[in-house]
């Protein structure tokens, strides 16, 4: 079996076209922009503003450490007024439900997205009533992730810092103490690696197993694993390749904003628009990962719904069965037999001229 990345990069790039620009729907852009923006909201921020306890530093009174210890009286260095714990209890509280509220919001706006690139359309009540519960199973999924993956990496941090202070309480050489923090070190970032890719297969991978067979997300690694065993370094090296489209594609979006005298800037910086504005990546990178699943997944039925090939003239149909390496470089159907806009998986008709 050979694994293309281009490959799906130019089908993806034609469907892309196909779906924003074949004919220009600016109606279609805000609403398909809207779920694809929810795929995005970020809960780390909730927490970053909510537990900042250095903004709440002006609430508590510093006294001066150098006071006269000379009637035993041990200043503390916080007085913290009574009113003020009820306060960071409630930010704290809120911070999480917010956080939480958000990766909920998030976990089913992937769905909403990846549902409206497969049918062609930009609708919003519809798939979130309907990917409900693959959303909950993804969002119970990233709590228990986030909470395994703090615990393992509290851990092992404080067992570094540990490692790398005790020795030299304890008279160790210098060189071991550096010997040390370097396994430590390379452990640690050896371990961010495989989280970080665990949390790139889930969202680029096992949502689309998860979303063809409507399955919960337990069975949808189980059977993303099955995929990636045929071949892992390609499903390594597609991440890379995709880092790499990622990376050229907002540097294009930042040029253009540049030449545009900052306006542009100005305009992805904005919640929501910015995503309308820098729409066509994340429909290429979503339409790229379901391109190159298939080619793992041939017989499995996953291009089968995809939308519409809308090429300049009238509008052919992606009938079911219809393989993307059947696509020619146009977006053509590519087969023995027409098949019309209506046919089943099975049944010919005639060609739109």
């Amino acid at each position: 079996m050979q694994i293309s990345f281009t490959n799906p990069y130019n089908r993806a790039w034609l469907r892309m076209k196909s779906a924003l620009f074949g004919p220009l729907d600016l109606g279609k852009w805000f609403a398909l922009g809207f779920t694809a923006w929810l795929t995005q909201l970020d809960p780390d921020w909730v927490f970053s503003f909510q537990l900042d306890l250095g903004n709440l530093g002006n609430l508590f009174r510093i006294e001066d450490v150098s006071s006269d210890y000379s009637h035993g009286d041990f200043p503390s260095l916080f007085q913290i007024p009574g009113w003020s714990v009820p306060l960071v209890i409630a930010l704290a509280i809120g911070g999480l439900l917010s956080g939480l509220l958000l990766l909920w919001i998030q976990s089913r706006g992937k769905f909403m997205f990846l549902d409206n690139l497969v049918h062609d359309r930009a609708q919003i009540g519809q798939p979130w009533r309907e990917q409900a519960s693959l959303g909950d199973s993804v969002f119970l999924w990233q709590v228990l992730f986030s909470v395994v993956s703090l615990g393992v990496f509290g851990t092992l941090m404080m067992v570094t810092t540990m490692g790398f202070f005790l020795p030299g309480l304890l008279d160790v050489p210098s060189a071991v103490r550096i010997l040390l923090a370097i396994a430590s070190g390379t452990i640690l970032f050896m371990l961010a690696i495989v989280a970080i890719y665990i949390h790139f297969f889930m969202n680029r991978f096992v949502i689309l197993l998860m979303y063809r067979d409507r399955i919960g997300v337990i069975e949808g690694w189980r059977r993303f694993l099955a995929l990636f065993g045929q071949d892992p370094a390609s499903f390594v090296l597609y991440g890379i390749f995709y880092l790499i489209v990622l990376v050229v594609g907002w540097l294009l979006f930042l040029i253009m904003g540049l030449i545009t005298c900052c306006v542009g800037l100005f305009m992805i910086s904005i919640p929501y628009i910015g995503t309308v504005v820098t729409l066509p990546l994340p429909v290429l990178l979503r339409y790229m990962d379901l391109e190159f699943l298939a080619q793992f997944d041939q017989g499995g039925g996953l291009l089968s719904p995809l939308p519409r090939a809308k090429v300049p003239g009238p509008a052919l149909a992606n009938p079911a069965g219809v393989e993307s390496n059947q696509v020619d470089g146009e977006g053509t159907v590519i087969r023995p037999e027409d098949v019309g806009p209506d046919a089943g998986g099975s049944q010919a008709g005639p060609q739109d001229p």
